[in-house]
């Protein structure tokens, strides 16, 4: 996928969804930890993740960014995105409330003109239901 103002490609990770490379097991402790899962049951969770983002991003869909400095280690800045499928869904929403990434943001305006505490608290709801329904990377902690 190209950006329209600088023809370069744009890409994209979802930072809060475990890492299912072999070779990134250390990527894998930060999800794991905080859930109480073993870094095998957060591999798991990291291929379920990506089946269930190739299924909803099969479809052409639209993705928003916004430039900020980045959260943690990193001084440089990056493109935080919102991805909306070709149904009209969030993608982060989608995978919060199927277990299969945690909340991580910054607050910032929205593409479409939302607060970002409102966001982050629909997020928070969401992973709520998910905890409670055991979806996701939650049927294996607590």
């Amino acid at each position: 996928m190209a950006s329209a103002h600088a023809k370069q490609p744009l890409t994209s990770r979802l930072r809060k969804t475990p890492t299912a490379h072999a070779n990134a097991n250390n990527r894998a402790i930060p999800y794991s930890t905080p859930l109480g899962i073993t870094r095998e049951q957060a591999t798991t969770i990291a291929h379920e993740a990506a089946a269930f983002t190739a299924k909803q991003l099969a479809k052409p869909f639209t993705v928003w960014t916004r430039w900020r400095s980045a959260l943690g280690r990193s001084a440089l800045g990056r493109n935080y995105c919102i991805i909306i499928t070709a149904e009209g869904h969030d993608l982060n929403e989608l995978l919060i409330e199927n277990g299969l990434a945690r909340i991580y943001g910054t607050r910032t305006a929205l593409y479409d003109g939302r607060d970002s505490r409102a966001y982050l608290a629909k997020l928070a709801e969401l992973e709520a239901k998910a905890k409670q329904l055991q979806r996701g990377a939650w049927r294996f902690g607590e």
